[in-house]
């Protein structure tokens, strides 16, 4: 998924806010299986901080797995909550997304443009 960010860039304190839906795909977890009943669905807030882009994720879902033990299904409510810092740079094809590390150790990823891809 990717937000445009061009009215954050370099207006400090600045937000958009985005809603997120997406379907998500089945997983397998070693010889587990998890299905998702319902989207993915929270909010996206994209805030401009100098050059920089703060982006804060808070959505949620509910999977279904079958416990490993009595082999009856079940599901539960899973949370994805994140923060995630964006710095201008060249963006290398394939991949989008990767961390990067600054000498003081902080993570960030890099975008190009006036996008930032969160996939």
């Amino acid at each position: 998924m990717r937000i445009g960010i061009s009215d954050l860039k370099n207006a400090w304190g600045r937000s958009i806010e985005v809603p997120l839906r997406s379907d998500l795909p089945e997983v397998e977890l070693g010889a587990e299986k998890v299905a998702f009943v319902k989207p993915l669905e929270g909010n996206i807030r994209a805030t401009g901080a100098d050059d920089k882009i703060l982006v804060e994720v808070k959505a949620g879902t509910v999977a279904e797995a079958t416990c490993s033990r009595c082999l009856e299904s079940f599901r539960t409510p899973v949370r994805l909550d994140f923060e995630e810092e964006y710095r201008p740079g060249q963006v290398t094809p394939g991949r989008e997304g990767e961390e990067q590390e600054d000498e003081e150790g902080k993570t960030f990823s890099l975008y190009q443009g006036d996008e930032v891809d969160l996939s």
